[in-house]
């Protein structure tokens, strides 16, 4: 056995061609169900921030006496729009990681690993942001339904990066991107499940 291989775990016979059909395992369809819903719960993030980007900026200039809000108004549409720039954001990366993994590009579950790695960390800042910054009952009540969806949203990554790195999910890129293993050609064990 050279290299290690044992013809038990590894399908004898040439690699597939590249973009060969493969079934598809149900990890990763249940991988692709996750990311489409994350990219649901990141679209309703938005349009949270919408709704109260513009209710916030309409009780401010309605309780302000200056006829003259017109500096107000253009920055509040300024920065709902950068708002909803930053959280449209994630839905697209939603949908490109989940497209591009059920495909099997071997560069899409790495890219969707480092991204569930930054909202890791963006969770955990605003997490600790909000301990350490109380506030009054009406931006506690939406930092606490912004935490909730941080977390769901975390938590929905969590499980579609563990299905992206399944043994079957392994070998179905490996086939689908052509490289597939060989007698006798050195490549990763996986375990058997």
């Amino acid at each position: 056995m050279p290299y290690g291989h044992d013809p038990h775990r590894h399908p004898a016979g040439p690699p597939a061609a590249p973009g060969a059909a493969v079934a598809r395992p149900s990890s990763l369809d249940t991988a692709f169900a996750l990311m489409l819903l994350g990219a649901g719960i990141a679209l309703l993030g938005a349009l949270f921030t919408l709704f109260v980007g513009v209710g916030v900026g309409m009780a401010l200039s309605s309780g302000s006496d200056d006829p003259d809000t017109s500096g107000f108004a253009v920055s509040m549409g300024i920065s709902v729009g950068v708002a909803i720039l930053v959280s449209v954001v994630p839905v697209g990366l939603w949908l490109w990681m989940a497209f591009a993994n059920r495909a099997g590009r071997p560069y899409a579950r790495v890219v969707a690993t480092g991204l569930f790695g930054i909202c890791s960390l963006l969770t955990l800042l605003n997490v600790v942001a909000g301990l350490m910054a109380p506030g009054d009952l009406t931006s506690g009540a939406a930092y606490s339904l912004g935490l909730v969806l941080s977390l769901v949203v975390w938590g929905v990554g969590l499980g579609a990066t563990l299905l992206l790195w399944r043994p079957d999910v392994s070998a179905y890129i490996a086939a689908r991107s052509g490289r597939a293993f060989a007698p006798g050609r050195p490549g990763p064990s996986f375990p058997d499940r």
